[in-house]
């Protein structure tokens, strides 16, 4: 079963398209969703479904995927002049819940590994020959 600290997140993500629609179709406004431009339909219908996933199965990048989403998301409720205030409330949440213990234990944060040594050592070998 999956835990309780991934579940929660990714199901809102994965929900984020229908919600969206759901709110256009029947004319209400809430959490961001029901804006009728594009890119509201491109960040609900295509990138929140993304993270959605990566939280779902659990990908090493998938906490950073999320915030980044959930900055992105603050930033976008700034902007546009504060107009639902449940939306920080809601991401500053879902951020704080990937903080619990639970959280970190089944998603760990982003450890930096020999990878990137290892391709910047093959290119410098190339550069020589």
């Amino acid at each position: 079963m999956r835990p309780l600290a991934v579940t929660v997140p990714a199901a809102f993500l994965l929900a984020a398209p229908l919600l969206q629609l759901g709110a256009v179709y029947f004319g209400v406004t809430f959490l961001g969703f029901g804006e009728p431009r594009l890119r509201a339909h491109l960040i609900y219908g295509v990138a929140a479904p993304v993270v959605g996933w990566l939280l779902w199965k659990m990908r090493p990048r998938a906490r950073f995927a999320f915030y980044i989403f959930a900055s992105c998301e603050l930033i976008r409720f700034w902007l546009n002049g504060l107009v639902h205030w449940e939306t920080p409330l809601l991401y500053t949440g879902l951020i704080a819940w990937l903080y619990t213990a639970p959280a970190r234990a089944v998603l760990p944060l982003i450890r930096a590994t020999g990878r990137p040594g290892a391709l910047a050592g093959s290119g410098q070998e190339n550069m020589r020959r």
